[in-house]
């Protein structure tokens, strides 16, 4: 699992591959604008996203029949991590696009 295939899901999705809502390509459409427009106040930071998929990885369900075994995400998961921890501001790298509120 590594933010690469985020990206790839958020293209699949844009390009028709992967058969989803208007609201879910309308987000990884927006997600893809971001990532490729150099002249926005944000940057991707992929080592950001990295250490969040770390920490996942890291983690095992506790309850129902998968208790016990390593979480593992869907490409759909990794997508929306890159989009919420993956921007910052490029002048001041701890600044997030998306911000706790």
């Amino acid at each position: 699992m590594s933010w690469e295939d985020g990206v790839k899901y958020a293209r699949e999705v844009s390009s028709g591959d992967i058969n989803v809502c208007k609201d879910v390509q309308v987000a990884c459409q927006r997600f893809l604008n971001y990532l490729e427009n150099k002249e926005l106040r944000w940057e991707f930071r992929p080592e950001y996203v990295d250490h969040v998929l770390k920490f996942v990885s890291m983690t095992s369900h506790v309850k129902g029949p998968s208790a016990g075994k390593p979480m593992i995400l869907m490409p759909f998961q990794v997508m929306l991590i890159c989009a919420i921890y993956g921007f910052s501001d490029k002048k001041d790298p701890n600044i997030r696009m998306t911000q706790d509120v």
